[in-house]
């Protein structure tokens, strides 16, 4: 399965009814959040999604009629999923807030799916039919090849809308290919990311570059909020601070499709840190000071984005343990100490070298070797 995302182009009255269809979903979400609650508080049961789906017919939604069947049963389903996840976080009890579900207002709930039928790509390539909406234009402007499962119709944050289609492609997973070069990646804060070969590829810091905008609009926007919502001051202020966010996000997301792109293309194997990341912008660390520019890189995004390119077209991604990449000396294996802001690694060997240099070249070590055993073991088998 593929996702492919598609920016659809509807008229005025299209528009509304895309809109009204997320009114109806939103409603929904509600209505059967409210009815489980009330079951659990009065009789302690819990409400399946097949005891809500029998009720929706009796539910008194304006314009309910006027979406697809299947839609407002996914609605449902989306609602027991999250519930599913509450309890699931409940149970592990890590320390990590359960969030229990909560209601939706109309800008908290931006998605509808149909799960099954009710869509179609017209001949002409250049629409999307939806059930009880109509043919709406959109710019298919990448290809793919197979059968469309379902489709999640989304609007974004400037109120524009787009289609993901879910494809299932029934293409051979390619085979992984001869190890001919590889290259070990340490991501940082002050460089993105160094390479085993010595190069250092520049943080963007996107939102460093726009912080102090944000912080304009964001000010303004603070003092609006109690206004009513129709206020058309107040809803420029938020269209303005939408739209910046937005960009910052495009920005970073162009930057790393492009990079692990790059990786992809030229390296058989490409080494990295397993880092987990969740934890180390939890706060309670010795990375508290990088938060910012942790998240402001997209560290995460990064290693998936190389995790699936590389995935299909047959390259591979080893990750490794992060614990003293940077202090190992490369050229002796020796422990050398240091501090956060030392950044030239020094070895009583005589060996000087860039920490982070120093760091990827044991990325790049510790990947091989690791690549070489998982190798060793599959032929033994």
């Amino acid at each position: 399965m593929k996702t492919y995302k598609y920016r659809l182009y509807p008229n005025k009255t299209q528009e509304v009814l895309l809109k009204n269809t997320l009114i109806v979903c939103k409603n929904l979400y509600n209505i059967c959040l409210e009815e489980k609650i009330k079951s659990y508080e009065e009789d302690g049961k819990n409400l399946s999604a097949f005891d809500l789906n029998k009720k929706i017919k009796d539910f008194d939604i304006e314009n309910k009629t006027s979406v697809n069947a299947q839609v407002l049963q996914n609605v449902v389903a989306r609602l027991d999923n999250a519930f599913t996840h509450f309890f699931r976080r409940c149970k592990k009890g890590d320390g990590e807030k359960a969030g229990f579900p909560r209601f939706k207002s109309f800008e908290r709930y931006d998605s509808f799916c149909y799960p099954q039928s009710g869509f179609k790509i017209l001949d002409d390539q250049r629409h999307l039919k939806l059930s009880k909406i109509g043919s709406v234009k959109i710019k298919l402007h990448r290809n793919f090849d197979g059968k469309i499962k379902n489709v999640l119709v989304k609007r974004d944050s400037l109120g524009r809308w787009y289609a993901c289609l879910v494809v299932d492609e029934s293409r051979e997973m390619v085979s992984p290919k001869e190890i001919k070069s590889k290259i070990g990646l340490d991501l940082g804060c002050i460089d993105f990311v160094t390479t085993s070969d010595g190069n250092k590829i520049q943080h963007p810091k996107y939102y460093k570059k726009s912080e102090k905008e944000l912080k304009k609009i964001q000010n303004k926007y603070s003092l609006l909020k109690t206004l009513p919502k129709e206020d058309k001051n107040k809803i420029k202020t938020k269209k303005k601070l939408s739209k910046l966010h937005t960009k910052i996000k495009n920005q970073r997301d162009d930057f790393l499709h492009k990079l692990s792109r790059e990786f992809v293309n030229e390296f058989d194997l490409i080494c990295v840190e397993d880092l987990n990341i969740k934890k180390m912008v939890s706060g309670d660390n010795n990375y508290r000071n990088l938060n910012k520019s942790i998240l402001d890189g997209g560290w995460r995004q990064f290693l998936d984005y190389l995790s699936y390119k590389a995935e299909e077209a047959g390259k591979t991604v080893m990750k490794v343990n992060p614990a003293y990449t940077s202090q190992i000396c490369s050229a002796c294996g020796v422990l050398v100490k240091k501090t956060m802001s030392e950044r030239v690694h020094s070895c009583s060997c005589g060996f000087t070298i860039d920490r982070d240099i120093n760091a990827s070249r044991n990325i790049l070590s510790l990947g091989t070797k690791l690549y070489n055993d998982k190798l060793l073991d599959a032929t033994i088998l």
